[in-house]
């Protein structure tokens, strides 16, 4: 099976003289559905900024897609994850004075290979999306006069839009209430298996692992976090 992920002896610090992150490997298979956790301090938020290429790593090796992002500049990173990625965000980080429609498709602005991947125009597109996470009827609507789920379905849509092969979600569900999360979780991976999306889920909470086809504990995984804890 393809690998949308190949990690090898992995090391990243924020200083030269403390690392973070120190992964012998991992790797994960094109249309897998990882469940991602582990405690607060163990390296979820920088492992993510690794692998979507807004840090860079050294040493070691991260190839996303069979491309290495250690041999890509920072300008090629960016399109690359601009190509490739979408992403959720905790906190949504919708475009306030946008409406849902201009939010949605805002990720086709920037990446033509997404553009090229929507069926339709964007808007068609954008709008296939939101029906199918039940936000259809708002597309005109501004992002202050939503609610946290619509806003959280806004933001999910944003991040599918366009076909991207990997998906990241950075503790999306943490603002809803159990029915909610639940529903947006089916919805979630719903949508992204019908698109064959690698989906990285991060969250705290352990009985959503059970949603997964494979859970990965960072803690355990991170050489650094089980030294810094007295596990190694």
């Amino acid at each position: 099976m393809n690998k949308s992920i190949e990690i090898q002896r992995l090391k990243f610090g924020y200083t030269r003289a403390d690392d973070v992150i120190d992964i012998d490997e991992l790797s994960v298979s094109s249309g897998e559905r990882i469940f991602l956790h582990g405690p607060s301090g163990c390296g979820k938020t920088t492992l993510l900024g690794l692998l979507s290429g807004i840090l860079a790593s050294t040493p070691g090796s991260i190839k996303i897609l069979d491309q290495d992002l250690g041999a890509m500049t920072p300008a090629e990173r960016d399109r690359f994850r601009g190509d490739h990625f979408g992403y959720v965000f905790q906190m949504f980080n919708l475009i306030p004075y946008l409406n849902v429609m201009d939010n949605i498709t805002l990720p086709l602005r920037f990446s033509r290979s997404r553009l090229s991947k929507a069926s339709g125009t964007p808007e068609s597109e954008a709008l296939h999306l939101a029906q199918a996470l039940g936000i259809g009827n708002l597309m005109n609507r501004q992002v202050p006069e939503l609610s946290v789920g619509q806003q959280q379905r806004v933001a999910a849509a944003r991040a599918l839009i366009g076909k991207p092969e990997i998906l990241i979600c950075d503790e999306p569900t943490s603002a809803l209430d159990h029915l909610h999360r639940d529903r947006f979780l089916d919805l979630l991976i719903d949508v992204a298996g019908t698109a064959k999306t690698t989906l990285i889920f991060v969250s705290h909470d352990r009985s959503l692992a059970r949603r997964f086809e494979r859970s990965i504990d960072l803690a355990a995984l991170n050489r650094k976090f089980r030294a810094s804890t007295g596990d190694d």
